[in-house]
């Protein structure tokens, strides 16, 4: 929660990569984006989304902190 608080995509990666698990892109066969809450997806509710809190520059962020308490990734990419 420190060093990605709205970053749990980030945070993942970054564990999946310490600890050496492969990771798998898969196709996107998703065909229609199915929203649970499209008031709030169009800003309409006033709540925020992870969306909106990252766009501008929030994942830039997260990412550094991570990267920078865990230097080790960097170590782990290059390296393979």
């Amino acid at each position: 929660m420190r060093l990605a608080p709205d970053g749990d995509d980030i945070w993942f990666w970054a564990m999946a990569v310490l600890n050496k698990t492969k990771i798998y892109v898969t196709k996107n066969h998703v065909k229609d984006l199915v929203y649970i809450n499209p008031a709030r997806e169009r800003g309409l509710t006033g709540e925020l989304t992870l969306f909106s809190l990252n766009k501008k520059g929030g994942n830039d962020k997260q990412l550094k902190n991570v990267l920078d308490y865990y230097p080790e990734i960097m170590d782990i990419l290059k390296n393979g």
